[in-house]
């Protein structure tokens, strides 16, 4: 989905100004003008192969990464690597977390994945291993831990932010790009239900999003001050939010089901967890809402339309980079 070039305009009333707003234009930092958001359309290309996927990642220079359903009972599942629309040969099977990983983050030479107690980097090129991270390096405890990793997403310079859940509190680790811990931020009890993250603003806040209470936590780095906490019920048509994702600057996506489509996460736990089958006699149907960095709206929320097809496809992750909003 490509968003058109914007411009920037200035405006010689209160009314002109208000109606700017009204029609999602945003104030500029620079001049105290207007310049309108970057709104996707509905309809999407289809890129790389017609199958069911599980997992999405692109990168900044475009790459996607496409993980699909594991391979029957074994810790396998294939793997495409798609550049400007097309597959590499393949799909490649992989193992280890790259199979697993209920995220996936690639930047420009490294893929990331993670299972529950460490955190893996793979060769963007080969997928081969390069570097583990177990639970004591990410928590910094030498002894047994009983911490366990809940999510990742990217960092600036290649990094990566890991979300990991301890006994009473989340903590929030910041990795560099080869693996090396730079940062350890727990977070305030407020955020003991928090089970994903995104990185926004170019690494100075991040996104924490509880799925058992329907909110996203903007916090400030590194202080870990909350300063947005926008909920699910703020927004029409209310339904249930289930997935964040994040260019790492000033945009925030969230997938959703609509309302009658509801289901349960269970407390603390990973939108992974849910049961996600629609009720008898009818589908999933998720919707796209676009946010800012301080949790306002951006665009509404729209339902995928991919080649075409008519009911709107399942979507069961999404990713962001650039001027690029991908679903799978």
């Amino acid at each position: 989905m490509m968003p058109a070039l914007g411009r920037s305009y200035r405006f010689a009333s209160t009314g002109q100004w208000n109606a700017g707003l009204a029609d999602r234009l945003v104030p500029t930092d620079a001049d105290g003008g207007l310049s309108p958001v970057l709104c996707w359309s509905a309809r999407a290309r289809s890129a790389g192969p017609r199958r069911p996927l599980v997992t999405v990642a692109v990168a900044p220079d475009g790459l996607l990464l496409c993980r699909g359903p594991a391979l029957g009972s074994s810790p396998r599942a294939p793997v495409w690597l798609i550049r400007d629309g097309h597959a590499d040969e393949g799909p490649v099977e992989v193992a280890r977390a790259l199979a697993t990983s209920l995220r996936l983050v690639l930047d420009g030479d490294a893929v990331w994945a993670h299972s529950a107690t460490q955190v893996e980097r793979f060769d963007r090129d080969t997928l081969s291993a390069e570097r583990v991270i177990g639970i004591m390096r990410l928590t910094g405890d030498p002894g047994p831990s009983d911490g366990h990793v809940l999510d990742i997403a990217g960092a600036p310079c290649g990094g990566l932010w890991v979300l990991v859940a301890l006994a009473e509190r989340r903590l929030l680790v910041l990795l560099d790009r080869t693996g090396c811990v730079r940062n350890r931020m727990p977070l305030d009890c407020r955020l003991d239900t928090v089970a994903e993250v995104a990185g926004l603003d170019n690494g100075k806040a991040v996104a924490l999003f509880s799925p058992a209470e329907q909110r996203i936590f903007i916090a400030d780095v590194p202080s870990g001050q909350v300063r947005h906490a926008p909920s699910a019920a703020q927004f029409r048509p209310s339904g249930r939010w289930l997935r964040i994702a994040s260019d790492g600057k000033g945009r925030l996506a969230v997938l959703s089901l609509p309302e009658g489509h509801c289901m349960g996460v269970p407390q603390g736990g990973s939108t992974a967890d849910a049961d996600r089958q629609p009720p008898s006699g009818s589908r999933l149907a998720e919707v796209i809402l676009l946010l800012d960095r301080k949790g306002d709206i951006l665009q509404p929320a729209f339902h995928p339309e991919i080649d075409g097809t008519d009911p709107p496809p399942d979507v069961s992750d999404l990713a962001l980079a650039r001027d690029r909003l991908v679903l799978a």
